[in-house]
This record gives C-alpha cells, sequence and structure tokens, in this order.
C-alpha cells in the first residue's frame, strides 16, 4: 500500500526556479515537479546562480555547500518570492573502501570451499594495519550529487544523488592535471560539452541513466517532506500559498552554458 500523495490547493500556477541555466538541471527539476504534483498547473526556468566553491566540488560538505549557496542566490531575489527553489550540484570524494578482506577475489581451497575469513580479534588487528596502507593506495574516485529545495514557505529540505566510481583515466586526469569531471570526460572519450548531455553516467551506463534522469531522483528525494507534509508536520503548510507572491513565469527550453561538474 503507498502513501498518497498531498497535492498543495493553489490560487495560481506554481512558480519553479532551478539555480542554473544548464537545461539538463532545468528539465531534471521539472521531471521531479511532474512526479511529485501530478496533475499541478506550474512553470519551472532557470537563473544565475554562484556556488560559491571550487569549479570541481569535492566531497559530500563542499559539494552540499555549493547546493546552499546556489540556492541563497535565488532566495535573495525578490522576484523569486512564493516560488519553489532549487539547486543542484555535482562533485566527486573518495569513495567508501569495502570490508577488510572483500577488495580481491577470495581464495580458496582445492576442494572448492572458500577459505574462511580470519577471526575477528586477528581481523581487526591485521586489518587496521593494512587498510590503512590500501586506502592510500587504492582509494577511488566517486561521482554523486546533491539536491536542495527550499519551499515557498522557507523551509529547506536536500537529499544526496546514488554514487557510482570513476573510471581509474577519468580520476588520473582529474586528480593529476586538476580537470572537472565533464572536461576529463571530454578530453578521455573526445566528447564535447557532455556535462550538458548525457553526461558521464550517461556514456558508462550506455544510456540507461542519464545525466538527467540521474540527477531527477535526486531531487525528488528532496521533495518528498514537501510531497508528504502529514509524515514531516515541520513542512505543514509550506506549500499551501505557493504562488500567492510571484507570477507564473513561461517554462525555460534549453539553457545556456553552465559548468559540468556533476555526472
Amino acid at each position: 500500500m503507498t502513501v498518497p500523495l498531498a497535492l498543495p490547493q493553489l490560487s495560481r500556477p506554481l512558480s519553479v526556479v532551478v539555480a542554473s541555466k544548464n537545461g539538463v538541471k532545468i528539465n531534471a527539476v521539472a521531471a521531479a515537479v511532474r512526479v511529485a504534483f501530478p496533475g499541478l498547473e506550474h512553470s519551472v526556468r532557470g537563473a544565475d546562480s554562484d556556488p560559491g566553491v571550487p569549479d570541481q566540488p569535492f566531497g559530500d560538505e563542499q559539494t552540499l555547500l555549493g547546493a546552499y549557496n546556489r540556492l541563497a542566490c535565488l532566495a535573495a531575489e525578490p522576484a523569486h518570492a512564493g516560488s519553489l527553489l532549487c539547486a543542484i550540484e555535482g562533485g566527486v570524494g573518495w569513495a567508501a573502501p569495502a570490508p577488510h578482506g572483500w577488495g580481491a577475489p577470495q581464495q580458496r581451497k582445492a576442494g572448492g570451499e572458500q577459505q574462511q575469513q580470519p577471526q575477528l580479534q586477528q581481523g581487526a588487528q591485521r586489518g587496521a594495519q593494512e587498510d590503512g596502507q590500501q586506502q592510500q593506495q587504492q582509494r577511488q574516485l566517486e561521482c554523486f550529487a546533491w539536491a536542495v529545495v527550499q519551499a515557498p514557505g522557507g523551509r529547506c529540505s536536500h537529499a544526496r544523488s546514488a554514487s557510482f566510481l570513476l573510471p581509474p583515466a577519468i580520476a588520473e586526469l582529474m586528480l593529476t592535471e586538476g580537470l572537472e569531471l565533464g572536461a576529463a570526460d571530454d578530453r578521455l572519450w573526445g566528447r564535447v560539452k557532455s556535462g550538458q548531455g548525457s553526461g558521464t553516467i550517461g556514456h558508462l551506463t550506455g544510456g540507461l541513466l542519464t545525466r538527467q534522469a540521474y540527477y531527477q531522483h535526486a531531487v525528488a528525494c528532496a521533495l518528498v517532506p514537501l510531497m508528504q507534509p502529514a509524515w514531516y508536520p515541520e513542512h505543514a503548510g509550506e506549500m499551501l500559498d505557493a504562488a500567492a507572491g510571484a507570477e507564473a513565469a513561461p517554462p525555460l527550453a534549453g539553457g545556456s552554458e553552465e559548468g559540468t561538474t556533476g555526472p
């Protein structure tokens, strides 16, 4: 049994503003809003914003800060009052290492039975030393994004996308030459402005998951408290007067160039 969505009752179309003029991000937010609030009349447009972090954010903290900084740029504009504000920031960081003993194929006995894992105490003592060395030698970069939304009432919520490992060749270009993900992607695979299209995730999955779909899921998760205010009391009423203070703006198709730091 699914929980029914609580659609807000608005006096006029909901204005949705995205902290980017990148068409991929705008379309991702538009798709998420359509799914989150089916049948709700709304418009979506992009606006310039400054993340206030390096062009290629590193780590969750810096990437999330970039998303909130973008949102702050929108919130500072009086013209955006009464709108649903959304920001997306893509980043990279160190992937969590596998538990000790799982980083390589397990050794097997002649009879085919897997050798038993070291006892807990032995593994803890030996693993602490080995893991420290392996992490320095085998650390891998992963890619992810943070999505932040601010309801017309002013309350914010955020959600992290899924993450995926970057190929070693991409990671090397980023770590040794300081390239952003989009630039590293373009150089390695001979593409142009990959961040304006399917993105690295689209290339690696053969189109199974595009950059837009990747961002859309994160935005939808950030919208959950607004979709279910009965289960998130602090968000109750945040969408009720969404359009009271702003005129709806026409949707923006496509978008101008922007950084390509995301997946």
